[in-house]
């Protein structure tokens, strides 16, 4: 869902199988996903409402909302559909590496659901 909050765009996703709503800022690369011949794509991701699991030391809270950096590689068919690869994330809210792979089920979920539900905004 594509929504304006406080003047600004952002990319909202939810996932009802974990109960489970993040934040996007929004980004026309974001948007733009699959349309061209890039195989990575940088986002940050607020998770609102999170409970601290295995991905709590990667980026930072405030609060209970948890904003994690997301380093996703994937593939594009023909169609333009996205097949997420490798996801990663780092340290702090603006990491120097993503060295880290995401081990939260539901946070690979949502950012799985970033990538391959994109193309239904446009």
């Amino acid at each position: 869902m594509l929504v304006k909050k406080d003047n600004q765009t952002k990319f909202i996703v939810i996932d009802n199988l974990n109960n489970a709503i993040a934040e996007i800022p929004y980004s026309k690369e974001l948007y733009d996903i699959g349309q061209t011949n890039k195989e990575a794509i940088v986002f940050k991701m607020t998770i609102f409402n999170d409970v601290k699991g295995n991905d709590a030391f990667n980026g930072a809270w405030k609060g209970k909302d948890h904003i994690l950096p997301i380093y996703a590689l994937y593939t594009t068919n023909s169609l333009m559909e996205i097949t997420p690869g490798m996801l990663t994330t780092g340290e702090g809210e603006f990491p120097s590496n993503f060295q880290t792979y995401l081990q939260e089920t539901k946070n690979v979920n949502l950012a799985n659901l970033v990538l391959t539900e994109m193309k239904a905004l446009r």
